[in-house]
């Protein structure tokens, strides 16, 4: 992805946690990917709050602003034996 993320500011108001959907928009991926990315440590994993899968909005801007315009890549998958 070459273009820049821009994370809005937050006010006083704003949500502290969002779902993965949301901050699946906000790397431009889908969920699917997202959730992948999370399990391999790829992107932050995010925490369980009332039995939801939640992340902080604030770590998750923190992240984002990190990658300096980069997409995140996951690991490679290990080469399988024949």
């Amino acid at each position: 992805m070459s273009a820049s993320v821009s994370v809005p500011a937050q006010s006083a108001a704003a949500p502290r946690f969002m779902s993965g959907r949301t901050a699946a928009g906000l790397y431009g991926v889908s969920y699917a990917t997202f959730m992948r990315w999370a399990d391999q440590g790829v992107v932050p994993r995010g925490s369980r709050l009332g039995g939801r899968r939640l992340w902080a909005v604030a770590e998750v801007e923190r992240h984002i602003q990190g990658l300096e315009g980069r997409h995140p890549e996951p690991a490679p998958a290990e080469a399988v034996a024949s």
